[in-house]
């Protein structure tokens, strides 16, 4: 995910960006990922097969949460309603809008939403430990 615009970048003689492309760029869009992918991994855990038995719904609730967590904003503008119970969801919708439009990574942007994404991981993470601890393992 990092790798190909850096090379496709490099191979157009810089011209694939609007600015030329720095390396706190490649580290924080690398940091992007890996906090996606905490999110993701987080998410994935909390359907572990001995909190949820059945294996197709625990794949068909995991699909609806990763839909919900991508489309949830763009859903609140046809139901404002929805924001009430959209905070269950994984913030991924909220760090992708947040650097919607920027032409440039800036850490005052980025901050609130990685820390709401770190928090969300941590909280799924701790509530999955307990609810494990609670079956026996």
């Amino acid at each position: 995910g990092i790798l190909y615009p850096v090379i496709l970048n490099s191979i157009n003689n810089n011209h694939l960006f609007t600015r030329s492309l720095q390396l706190e760029d490649v580290a924080i869009g690398f940091f992007l990922h890996c906090l996606m992918a905490f999110l993701g991994a987080m998410t994935g855990s909390f359907f572990h097969p001995r909190l949820i038995k059945n294996r197709k719904m625990a794949v068909l609730l995991l699909f609806f949460v990763a839909v919900m967590s991508i489309s949830k904003g763009a859903l609140a503008g046809y139901f404002p309603q929805s924001h009430l119970i959209a905070w269950i969801f994984p913030p991924v919708f909220e760090i992708l809008a947040a650097f919607t439009g920027l032409d440039f990574f800036s850490i005052p942007a980025m901050l609130l939403p990685v820390v709401f994404g770190i928090a969300y991981g941590l909280v799924v993470m701790i509530g999955q430990i307990q609810l494990l601890k609670r079956s026996k393992f």
